[in-house]
């Protein structure tokens, strides 16, 4: 039995591999042992694994293209699995996979001296910033440990949507938290000043200081799937508050006590907001 390192040619799409391994020429055999050995700490998938043989006078094929399949019933492509299982730990759990953001998650920003008239709203819209910054960063996690699985990836993005409203930072960064709450129609029929009381109540909180835009959904129901409502359906993100294109709406900054007014397609479009890490962002908004 002679025994060779190799290098194989990797075909890769994302985390599924298909390894080429030529054949060099001083190994001749009926039979091939392949063992494959972990290099890094990021997991994969092989989806396959083809040796290089090679003909009297001819290079060695290196690709995956084209060509007739081999023969499964022949004897010389028939595969022998041998997996080493390597036992997970057990005992008690591991703890905390993010330790370094647990604080960030769960302590409140402290609220402002003065305290608004919808403050109950706005310290909900400050705890849900929280909540969906711990899910897209999770989201994150998943994708960089070569884990994006839909499922998990979807529905962590789709909880931080319906947490921030639908808005989303451009760009995002991991330290900053966007959290909204929408008023609903009770509220609007019963306590709520239609003319005076906010419709949405944002709440913007940075670690550093921190220039971008808040960008507000859209009917996407309407202008990409040209349909006359939003009905559920299998991996939808659902729409929560979306800024209406011909509408016009008021955005108050209760931090500066200044307010403007945007187009819908503005909101669409993102509103500048910058951010000072001593202070929460609170802004409300109204359409008119």
């Amino acid at each position: 039995m002679c025994s060779v390192k190799l290098k194989a040619l990797m075909s890769c799409a994302g985390p599924v591999l298909s390894l080429l391994v030529p054949i060099p020429d001083k190994v001749a055999g009926e039979r091939y042992a392949i063992t494959l050995t972990r290099a890094g700490d990021k997991a994969g998938f092989i989806s396959g694994v083809r040796l290089l043989g090679k003909e009297k006078g001819a290079e060695p094929s290196t690709s995956l293209g084209p060509g007739p399949p081999p023969d499964p019933k022949a004897p010389a492509h028939r595969i022998a699995l041998k997996l080493a299982v390597k036992a997970l730990p057990t005992g008690p759990p591991q703890g905390e996979a993010f330790p370094e953001m647990r604080k960030v998650w769960d302590t409140p920003h402290p609220p402002p001296a003065t305290p608004p008239k919808a403050e109950a709203a706005f310290r909900l819209a400050e705890k849900n910033g929280r909540l969906a910054n711990e899910m897209l960063w999770r989201c994150r996690k998943f994708v960089e440990g070569w884990l994006g699985d839909g499922n998990s990836a979807r529905t962590a993005i789709m909880y931080a949507l319906w947490k921030t409203q639908g808005i989303t930072l451009q760009p995002w960064r991991a330290d900053v938290r966007v959290g909204a709450v929408l008023l609903s129609d009770s509220e609007a029929r019963g306590t709520r000043d239609v003319a005076r009381d906010p419709l949405l109540c944002i709440s913007v909180v940075a670690e550093k200081p921190w220039e971008g835009r808040l960008v507000f959904d859209k009917p996407r129901h309407k202008l990409h799937m040209h349909m006359p409502l939003d009905y559920p359906r299998i991996n939808q993100f659902p729409e929560w508050f979306v800024a209406e294109a011909d509408r016009r709406y008021t955005v108050r900054n209760l931090t500066t006590d200044k307010e403007s007014v945007h187009a819908g397609k503005e909101l669409q479009d993102g509103i500048p907001v910058s951010i000072d890490p001593s202070a929460e962002r609170r802004l409300a908004v109204f359409p008119k």
